[in-house]
């Protein structure tokens, strides 16, 4: 599980979307009925490691750095390219 903490612009829907997963299951773990700023969140890992992309990474030189499949790297997050700052997951 991922530990997040909430900000003040943060929506449920803006966090399941940030790590790929469901709003409903992230309020079930956490036995809550809505988020609010400085709450502490469990998140689910479903879909693997999560990382985030650094300056000079394409989807590429993810796949070699963590020796894993390209094409499953895709899959798994839904794009062909990332951007700094990015959070994907590696499988």
């Amino acid at each position: 599980m991922i530990v997040y903490k909430v900000n003040k612009e943060d929506s449920i829907e803006q966090i399941a979307a940030m790590f790929l997963v469901n709003a409903a299951d992230i309020l079930r773990i956490n036995k809550a009925k809505s988020v609010i700023s400085g709450m502490r969140l469990l998140i689910p890992e479903y879909l693997g490691t999560p990382y985030t992309v650094q300056p000079y990474d394409t989807m590429e030189k993810i796949a070699a750095k963590f020796d894993v499949n390209l094409e499953e790297l895709k899959q798994l997050n839904k794009i062909e390219k990332v951007f700094l700052g990015q959070r994907i997951f590696i499988p």
